[in-house]
């Protein structure tokens, strides 16, 4: 499923501040990965490693996990101070004072609650070397390439220019479109760009910095571009994820109806088999006698004796195969 970019959550973080001097009311997990955050101004809905925006949909009261317990403990009534995202990067940050709700959107996605910088809670318990994210441990953010445009001369090198920029703190998408901006080819070696070609870099990312707004194509959105108009970045991120989620689940859905009347197929057809077969084994067992008399011909080797009385054939001498008529 398409991933919220850099660029977005920092176009996004404008209006998350509507939350800013709320206060938290409730938190639930209505789908694994799937969290929703409840204030007094809103509903937050957020897609662990994928998507957030707020939604017009009531979470429906499910048995909440120990995590969800820990976030309605440590945070219900509590005012959010500020909201704000970690240098460009894929990390948002609702601070209550001592306490930080830090919502990691790379990857998989994770949520972390800390109090003076110290774990209270996480929804994914993990570890790495020089980084653990485990109770009572102390929060690090994740290590970083990323890099403004004013720092793009310091990463020049051999490799190619869209492989350099995948780096630039406003997420791949968005490189592409700066260079398609520029017109300077992806696979242009960075260490070749000329001063020409750098200013065009820049000032294709200053008309993409400028134009920005929220755009709804048929497959995909975007801050840049051709497509419906909202004024709202929330609205269609709510648009094109719930519409993407049902058109999953139906998809889903038609898979699971093929494959259950595939099985059902199948079970008609064994049904069928097991029939024709009990309805063979029952006319051989009414003609037991007939058949003893056969085999036993056929074993003293007196088949002709019985040859013309049931119509006995050859159907393949090497094989010893023949046909009767009962």
């Amino acid at each position: 499923m398409r991933k919220m970019e850099n660029l977005e959550y920092s176009y996004f973080i404008n209006e998350l501040r509507i939350l800013e001097n709320s206060f938290f009311k409730k938190a639930f997990e209505p789908s694994p990965g799937i969290i929703q955050l409840r204030f007094r101004a809103g509903e937050l809905l957020i897609h662990l490693g994928t998507a957030m925006y707020f939604s017009k949909h009531i979470a429906s009261e499910k048995e909440p996990t120990s995590f969800i317990m820990k976030l309605r403990k440590e945070l219900e009534n509590r005012k959010l101070l500020s909201v704000f995202q970690h240098k460009k990067d894929r990390i948002i940050i609702f601070s209550f004072g001592e306490k930080e709700l830090i919502v990691e959107m790379f990857g998989n996605g994770n949520l972390i609650l800390t109090e003076n910088g110290k774990i209270l809670a996480v929804r994914y318990p993990r570890e790495w070397k020089g980084r653990s994210l485990k109770y009572r441990e102390e929060y690090r953010f994740p290590p970083s390439e990323q890099f403004e445009i004013t720092e793009l001369k310091q990463h020049l090198s051999e490799k190619p220019v869209g492989a350099i920029l995948k780096n630039l703190d406003i997420g791949m998408k968005y490189v592409k479109i700066l260079l398609k901006i520029a017109e300077i080819a992806h696979s242009k070696k960075g260490n070749l760009l000329t001063d020409e070609e750098l200013n065009k870099i820049q000032l294709a990312y200053n008309t993409l910095m400028d134009s920005q707004k929220p755009i709804l194509a048929e497959d995909d959105y975007s801050l840049y571009g051709e497509g419906k108009h909202y004024s709202s970045f929330s609205e269609l991120l709510e648009r094109f994820y719930q519409h993407n989620l049902e058109h999953k689940e139906e998809k889903k859905e038609n898979q699971d109806e093929k494959i259950l009347r595939h099985q059902f197929d199948r079970l008609s057809q064994l049904e069928e088999e097991e029939k024709q077969a009990k309805q063979k084994a029952d006319y051989i067992y009414s003609k037991y006698i007939e058949v003893s008399e056969i085999l036993d011909a056929y074993k003293n080797g007196k088949l002709d004796s019985v040859k013309e009385k049931y119509k006995i054939k050859w159907k393949n001498k090497e094989k010893k195969e023949i046909e009767i008529e009962l």
